[in-house]
């Protein structure tokens, strides 16, 4: 893994960060409308992910798909 990180560093292509969540996750919006929001993140692909914020009191639960550029490990 780390000598495919170096290939592609190496390879004078542009190379973001992208944050490194995986599903069932509790995330956190970080920008944007919803900037502070905490929810579980539920599916990921490279645009968006499916993020699910539940209000247990309510045992009601709401769903956004959001960039997942927008979300951090809460």
């Amino acid at each position: 893994d780390i000598e495919a990180i170096q290939r592609l560093l190496h390879a004078g292509q542009p190379i973001l960060p992208y944050p490194y969540l995986r599903a069932g996750q509790r995330v956190r919006i970080t920008r944007g409308p919803f900037q502070d929001v905490e929810g579980i993140l539920v599916r990921t692909n490279p645009r968006k992910g499916l993020l699910v914020v539940s209000i247990d009191l309510l045992q009601r639960s709401v769903a956004v798909h959001l960039d997942c550029t927008q979300l951090e490990a809460a």
